[in-house]
């Protein structure tokens, strides 16, 4: 039996910066344990070996984007402009599409792991896929759990999540390859031993906010969250091309080990990635919930300056100081056989520089101005990659279009990979 909480709206007591602090910490341990289990790998596992790991993630990553559909962000918008009392209704809604869109994907990569194998030249990567297959049935029905405990002012629970996820993973795959050896395909049944349990910590952390509170169906339909995510879906592709073209290209012509070497070096700089990734976290409930009491543009423009000014004083230093020990930073990490993935680390971190507050554009409605301005901002970093100026791209704006049916926001945030 549920209680009986009076019909109310998320909560939204908690201060901003305290959220960000516990989302900042999530992130940070999230980051720190990655990077402790890709400096394990790196070292006792053969190049080729480390290389068909991480092709497999990128495998997973690349496909996300195009099986979640956008669906992910409709957790933020939609339970932060509803009434918590039907939160649990939203969210089943949404986890039964996640485990439809899980089961399709797991059946693609088991079935479909020769032809991946095939296109990216790695005969070795059909196993690794077909023993990773369940990780979408496992993982997608709660990709939206951060997204939730932010909403309802519980990023605590986020950093508690992450931590549990993280010592499953580092002790899964760790020991997998101790006690199986040191392949790729043990590191991956490891891996996805651990999302099963992290699978069911998430579940039981997802629901707690509405913990002896009434139960509301919700009005909100399959169209109205297709409705939301369809433009949000589009304006991601963009970046996924662009995102996954070069690894597409290194991965298929230069091999597993230049992979590998690409895949430590070649990675934006964490902590911006972080730093940015928690203020879009937070912002985009706050948004939702002014626009939702129809605050002023003035107040969103206000707002949005000073995250993009924050933003921009911690990762400044940050870059220019990984620039300048790229060597040394990635050596210490992954040993002295990934040294040559320093240069590639000293490029990406001037291009981090140029995009420390680029626009990550959410759309909480309709959206249709938020493909239009990603596509623009896609074909601008399209030639800035090219010739290695990213700086040129379309960086540090902001557009707000509000009107009866529309708005359009953007909120600083990079491209996150595994």
């Amino acid at each position: 039996m549920y209680g009986t909480a009076k019909y109310q709206l998320p909560a939204g007591g908690k201060s901003r910066t305290s959220e960000s602090i516990w989302l900042g910490l999530a992130r940070m341990l999230s980051l720190g344990m990655s990077f402790v289990l890709a400096a394990i790998l790196s070292r006792y596992m053969t190049v080729d070996g480390y290389g068909t790991y991480r092709q497999v993630l990128y495998v997973y990553t690349t496909l996300l984007t195009f099986f979640a559909f956008g669906l992910p962000q409709c957790y933020s918008y939609f339970l932060s402009v509803r009434p918590v009392n039907e939160g649990r209704s939203i969210i089943k809604k949404l986890n039964s599409l996640f485990i439809f869109i899980g089961a399709l994907f797991s059946l693609l990569l088991f079935f479909g792991s020769d032809l991946i194998a095939d296109i990216l030249k790695n005969r070795q990567l059909a196993e690794s896929l077909r023993w990773f297959a369940p990780t979408p049935m496992l993982m997608m029905p709660i990709i939206g759990i951060e997204g939730i405990l932010v909403v309802y002012k519980q990023a605590h629970l986020v950093f508690i999540y992450v931590l549990l996820s993280k010592i499953f993973t580092i002790s899964c795959v760790l020991a997998a390859v101790y006690v199986s050896g040191a392949s790729a395909v043990n590191a991956i049944i490891g891996l996805v031993l651990a999302y099963a349990m992290t699978s069911f910590v998430g579940f039981r952390l997802m629901y707690r906010p509405f913990k002896d509170i009434a139960v509301l169906q919700s009005c909100i339909s399959i169209k109205d969250i297709f409705s939301y995510s369809i433009p949000v879906f589009n304006a991601s592709v963009y970046g996924f091309i662009i995102g996954s073209a070069s690894q597409f290209f290194v991965s298929r012509y230069f091999g597993v080990a230049e992979f590998a070497q690409f895949a430590n070096g070649f990675m934006e700089l964490p902590f911006a990635g972080v730093i940015i990734a928690v203020i879009a976290s937070v912002m985009l409930p706050e948004f939702s919930r002014m626009y939702a009491a129809g605050t002023a543009k003035e107040e969103y423009i206000l707002l949005w300056n000073r995250t993009v000014f924050q933003s921009a004083s911690l990762i400044y230093p940050i870059s220019i100081f990984c620039f300048i020990f790229a060597e040394d930073i990635i050596t210490c990490l992954y040993g002295p056989k990934y040294g040559i993935a320093s240069d590639l680390f000293r490029i990406i971190t001037i291009i981090n520089i140029a995009r420390a507050v680029q626009a990550y554009h959410v759309c909480t409605w309709k959206g249709q101005i938020v493909c239009r301005y990603s596509f623009v901002h896609c074909g601008s970093r399209c030639r800035s990659r090219h010739c290695l100026c990213q700086f040129l791209s379309v960086c540090n704006r902001h557009c707000i279009d509000i009107d009866r049916n529309n708005l359009v926001m953007s909120i600083p945030v990079d491209d996150v990979g595994v």
